[in-house]
């Protein structure tokens, strides 16, 4: 994904050292524009297996049971896909949006990274039903589609 952000004359050099930069050009009036490569979801492609075992898990307390046991880093690539549809960098259809809508309180706190560890994965294991892994299992399908 790439973001542009708008950057001050003063501040563009200390920005070319970045190695996340693809390219900078100037524009009149002053401003240059920079784009920087957004996080490339590492983390999700390290823990791709357990995010499809546990989001396509039908059986409820299976799910709780893989969640229950699954270390930080799995817990945070949760985190990481939840925090990637809030921010719109996984484009997702609108049909897919109106399913994760009624859980918009509990995705907007699995995507704050200054919640602990411990609280996020209660969060995860206390979900009753399948519409919000079925939502966050077709976000997984258009974000790690081949391109």
């Amino acid at each position: 994904m790439l973001t542009t952000a708008l950057v001050g004359l003063g501040k563009a050099v200390a920005l070319e050292t970045d190695k996340r930069i693809k390219a900078i050009s100037t524009k009149p009036s002053n401003v240059i524009v920079v784009v920087v490569v957004a996080g490339d979801m590492k983390r999700l492609r390290r823990q791709l297996p357990f995010l499809r075992s546990v989001l396509k898990e039908a059986n409820r307390f299976k799910r709780q049971d893989f969640l229950q046991h699954a270390n930080a880093d799995q817990v945070n690539a949760v985190s990481e896909l939840v925090l990637n549809l809030l921010k719109n960098n996984i484009p997702v259809t609108p049909p897919i949006m109106a399913q994760l809508r009624p859980y918009k309180k509990v995705l907007r706190d699995l995507g704050r990274r200054q919640h602990s560890v411990k609280k996020r994965r209660q969060w995860l294991v206390s979900q009753k039903g399948r519409g919000l892994f079925q939502g966050l299992h077709n976000v997984l399908c258009q974000c790690a589609r081949p391109r």
